[in-house]
Order: C-alpha cells, then structure tokens, then sequence
C-alpha cells in the first residue's frame, strides 16, 4: 500500500534504516528460498485479511522472518494477518467502513512516524505531538478553502487528475489519486516529483 512508500522514505531519512519493499508477486514465484531469518517484515493490511498480503506474510515467516501486522481489525478471529504474525499493532477499535479506508491510511501514518520516534529518529517530538491539532486545523479550513478557491468546478472540469509529491509525500499523491479513482470514479494518478518531467 501506499503506507509503505511513506515508511520507506522516513525510516531511510530520519531512522537510519535500509528498507525494502517486498512484492507478492516475486514472493510467490520465487524459484529458490529466500533467507529472511534476519529479516523483519512490516505486513499493512487494513481488514487483516487481504489474501495476498496474509499468504506472503506467511511464506516470510517461513522463511525467517518476523511478522509485524498492522491493521484495524481488533476480532482476531476473523484478523488472519494478525493470527499469523509475531506481533500486531491495533490501529484503532472502530471499524473502516468506507471503500476509500482514509481512516486506516492516516492511522497508517501516524503509526510509522511514531515508531519513527520510538527509534529515536532525527525528528521532533514536539513537533509530533502538535500533529492531532495540526490536523483538525487543516480539516476545519478545508470547507472554507475549498468554496474559496473553486476547487470543486475545477475538478468537474477535468478530464483527469495528477497528484505530485517528493519524498515521503509521494505516498500522499499516490493515496489521494487512489481516493479519486476511488470515490469520484475519476482518472487520477500520482506521481513522485523527481519523475514527473522525465518518467
């Protein structure tokens, strides 16, 4: 998920981590064994029951891995990444029910910077604990911004939708075109800065 590309950029910046993204695909059709014993992996999954998710979760435990689940499904009966893994972070007690999960991703979110934190990251902590009300200001003004700038006859108007971002705001522009195509039924990509001019 998009998550990931946010944890990558900010653990490699900040933590002093190499992290890797692991592909289902490649998992699945790997011809020899991978060595992972050392190896922990971050498994996202909002429901905990994405088939491709729990399935290459559990060949890396296979393989050696630590599994670390995070996902908003606190019934572990019916949390199959959560039962297989060696650890679980519970996002919230209240379940997702919108297709678009905006919710999980932003708890997503703020899980990796806390985590982040927690290895004694090169960043604030003041500055993230200022976070919930940064948020709630940037929610409240949206309604006011939005009418104000005519955002909503802009985007009728477009055929389709692009979303920039650098570093670990690729994640956002990459999420926020998933919402459009998501809710609007909108053409709408993201893009990650350093390639929007040259692919």
């Amino acid at each position: 998920g998009n998550a990931t590309i946010f944890a990558k950029y900010l653990w490699e910046m900040h933590c002093g981590l190499i992290v890797n993204f692991i592909h289902p695909h490649s998992i699945f059709n790997a011809k020899k064994k991978l060595d992972f014993k050392t190896r922990t992996v971050w498994s996202f999954s909002q429901s905990g029951k994405s088939i491709d998710i729990v399935k290459c979760s559990y060949k890396l435990k296979k393989w050696g891995a630590k599994i670390i689940a995070v996902t908003n499904e606190p019934d572990i009966k019916k949390n199959d990444l959560a039962k297989i893994s060696d650890f679980h972070i519970l996002l919230s007690s209240s379940k997702e029910i919108p297709v678009a999960a905006t919710k999980s991703f932003e708890l997503q979110l703020y899980c990796i910077l806390k985590t982040a934190i927690l290895w004694k990251a090169s960043l604030s902590k003041k500055e993230f604990e200022k976070l919930p009300t940064l948020c709630e200001k940037i929610i409240s003004s949206f309604e006011k911004n939005y009418t104000k700038n005519k955002i909503g006859k802009l985007l009728k108007k477009s055929s389709l939708l692009g979303f920039v971002g650098r570093g670990p705001l690729n994640a956002i522009a990459e999420d926020s075109a998933l919402k459009f195509r998501e809710m609007a039924f909108r053409h709408s990509f993201g893009y990650s800065a350093a390639e929007f001019l040259h692919g």
